[in-house]
């Protein structure tokens, strides 16, 4: 793929290029020619990150020029233990003769670099082996056992099934008397003598058996002792085994009987290891693990309300500085989800992983129940949402789809159920309390019980602005009295009449304006301009507002059973992104293209005026604008190469002030979750 690689002219050969490429991304492989130190030949394992370290060189002061290349002709330097093993012992015949031939290569052909490091000998300075699984050419870790270098433990994990083959131990006569069954005290004890001779007969050379780590040999010998307690044996078979083996007597100078005795034990321990190792090779059903609890202190967002508990998800980004892993894992969920097509040729079972439609997206669920045969497609099946905590009905389970990536199907579960402290339920007022705090407000854990086996924990926790203690307010929330019956609005929805509709304008709203020359909390609301320096924000305490305002634009544009045609000037509503805004048309082209502001994003795009959907702009709906545009003075301090969709929902503390052109501008002083 010739998007993955390119070249570049350095200025000065003395810059470190390769320091500066591992920056972006994942290497394949780095080149430079001693003839030509100032020509660097670059190649990465992804597209993506050969854009971003393309265009990251291309703005450096010390590069000349970035070129494209028509093909990467460039082989990768052979390895200097591929060098030295003779013909027929390359690297990659080690896995397959050690395999057929019951015992490792390298027991029999031991390499300079294994010898060298089972006498404890390091790498010199600067010098540098390449990884067995990635071919990465500046390896510093190695094997104990064996002495393959790697860059770490996922390139050893990812290279194990032909590692443990190449580590195996080497197999060594035993030289102690053998041992019979079902022989006579004194026939062991006769067995056991020396031989009546002068001469002793020389003794065995002691074998020093290969460098395999502990911890593996020890584990293999765990499991199998505890797969062997597993299988049940009745005493009765036992016995009628041991009745069938034959009891040896042998004569003191045969030696064929204890041979077949020997045979036939083998047999018998051969089918047994048969059926441990049966037992061992099943493969275990694979289920969700839950992610590691946050601590007292940290933040958390609470994700979903039911009548006893919340489910709430660490906020903010981690702790080494990487995007919040619960955002991260649901953006994925939902591109994986996008990019399957098709959907169940059979009924699920109770306990599988699948994709479930929920609010326009498919999100990772468990079937709960499912009353599918696999042949009538409009079963309803019910499934639970572990990343958000709520429970569904999908009318139909050939709706479901099936998911590909086992690292989304299987990922850590990073959203945990919770109660709190002193509150066994929550009342129909509280849960609309809580329900109106959801993926909104943050809270700071200030209790959290201690027992990490409950699936359960039990927390309290703080409000991070008005600082009050949930457990306090759920309290407060339940005792206020309710309002009379008479007091109550019926909350009815006005569609707008086409017969009597009157257009609206932007003259009839009240514009946003932010303070200037005052440190501000705002809510990034849209950033696919941030390559442009453009932001849309809004203040973080309208951040509520503008959520209830969206709300009523999806209820109104749900129920209004009346098209409009898009007019220049006037606002109304439209679906953008499976979601209903307030829009202004710009212009409306010949074509059926309307070129849209959409308010409440901030933003402009081009929609087609037959595909999407319009409707009027209800009179009861709020005419205040809440989203601004603004331009951002340093972009730097959002982030090297940030991702877009990453800094949606961020809240970033900054300075507002307005340009001759009384155009906002933002100067970002932190970055928050």
């Amino acid at each position: 793929m010739a998007d993955t690689f390119f070249k570049v002219i350095l200025l000065d050969s003395s810059f470190d290029a390769r320091e500066e490429a591992k920056k972006y991304g994942q290497l394949f492989q780095l080149f430079i020619d001693n003839k030509k130190p100032t020509e660097v030949f670059i190649k990465y394992k992804q597209a993506k990150d050969a854009q971003r370290a393309r265009a990251a060189f291309a703005r450096h002061s010390a590069v000349k020029s970035v070129e494209t290349m028509a093909e990467w002709n460039i082989r990768p330097k052979k390895k200097e233990t591929d060098k030295q093993k003779p013909e027929g012992l390359k690297t990659s015949d080690v896995g397959v003769a050690s395999a057929f031939g019951g015992i490792s290569l390298q027991s029999q052909h031991h390499l300079p670099m294994q010898n060298a490091t089972a006498q404890g000998a390091t790498p010199l300075p600067g010098t540098c082996y390449v990884c067995f699984t990635c071919r990465f050419d500046k390896a510093r870790e190695q094997c104990s056992a064996c002495g393959t270098f790697y860059c770490n433990e996922v390139c050893q994990r990812a290279d194990w099934p032909g590692h443990i083959v190449r580590c195996m131990p080497r197999l060594i006569r035993c030289e102690s008397s053998l041992i019979y069954f079902n022989a006579q005290p004194q026939t062991l004890a006769a067995t056991s003598l020396p031989p009546p001779t002068q001469q002793q007969p020389p003794k065995a050379r002691v074998l020093t058996p290969s460098n395999v780590p502990t911890n593996v040999l020890k584990n293999l010998a765990m499991k199998r002792q505890q797969e062997q307690q597993e299988q049940s044996v009745k005493p009765a078979t036992i016995e009628t085994e041991n009745k069938q083996l034959p009891k040896f007597n042998p004569p003191a100078n045969t030696g064929a009987e204890p041979q077949n005795s020997v045979s036939i034990v083998s047999k018998k321990l051969s089918s047994i290891m048969k059926g441990v190792q049966a037992k061992v090779t099943t493969g275990v059903k694979r289920t969700i693990t839950h992610a590691k609890f946050p601590q007292v202190g940290e933040y958390v967002k609470i994700a979903y309300v039911t009548d006893k508990q919340l489910y709430v998800y660490r906020a903010g980004p981690e702790e080494n500085g990487e995007s919040n892993h619960y955002i991260t894992f649901v953006k994925h969920s939902i591109q994986c989800a996008r990019n399957v097509k098709e959907h169940l040729a059979c009924g699920p079972k109770v306990d599988d992983i699948v994709f479930a439609p929920f609010e326009g997206d498919y999100y990772r669920a468990v079937v709960q129940s499912c009353g599918a045969d696999g042949k009538d497609g409009s079963a309803p099946v019910e499934v639970f949402f572990p990343d958000f905590g709520n429970t569904q009905t999908v009318p139909h389970w050939n709706k479901l789809k099936e998911i590909p990536d086992e690292q989304i199907k299987y990922g850590n579960c990073y959203t945990h159920p919770v109660t709190i402290a002193g509150v066994p339920a929550f009342t129909p007022a509280v849960r609309n309390f809580l329900t109106a705090l959801q993926e909104v407000d943050e809270f700071e854990l200030t209790e959290v019980e201690n027992d990490a086996g409950r699936a359960v924990r039990t927390v309290d926790m703080r409000h991070v602005q008005s600082l009050y203690l949930l457990s306090e307010k759920i309290h407060h929330v339940a005792n206020k009295p309710e309002q009379p019956e008479k007091g109550k609005e019926v909350n009815t929805l006005e569609i707008p009449d086409p017969a009597t509709y009157e257009p609206v304008t932007i003259k009839d709203f009240i514009d946003c304006n932010l303070e200037s020359d005052k440190e501000q909390e705002l809510v990034i609301i849209e950033a696919s301009e941030v390559h442009n320096q453009k932001l849309s924000v809004i203040r973080k305490s309208d951040s509520l507002a503008l959520a209830n305002i969206l709300a009523e634009c999806e209820r109104y544009g749900m129920h209004d059973p009346n098209a409009y045609q898009a007019e220049t000037g006037s606002i109304c509503l439209v679906k953008y992104d499976n979601e209903w805004c307030r829009t202004l048309p710009l212009t409306v082209h010949e074509n059926g293209q309307v070129l849209c502001y959409l308010l409440d994003l901030a933003i402009t795009r081009e929609l087609d005026a037959e595909k999407n959907e319009w409707r009027r702009l209800p009179a009861k709906l709020d005419r205040q604008l809440y989203v601004v545009e603004c331009t951002v003075d340093n972009p730097e301090k959002l982030g090297v190469d940030v991702d877009s969709d990453s800094l949606c929902g961020k809240i970033i503390k900054a300075t507002v002030y307005l340009d001759d052109d009384s155009e906002t501008h933002i100067k970002v002083l932190s970055m928050g979750g």
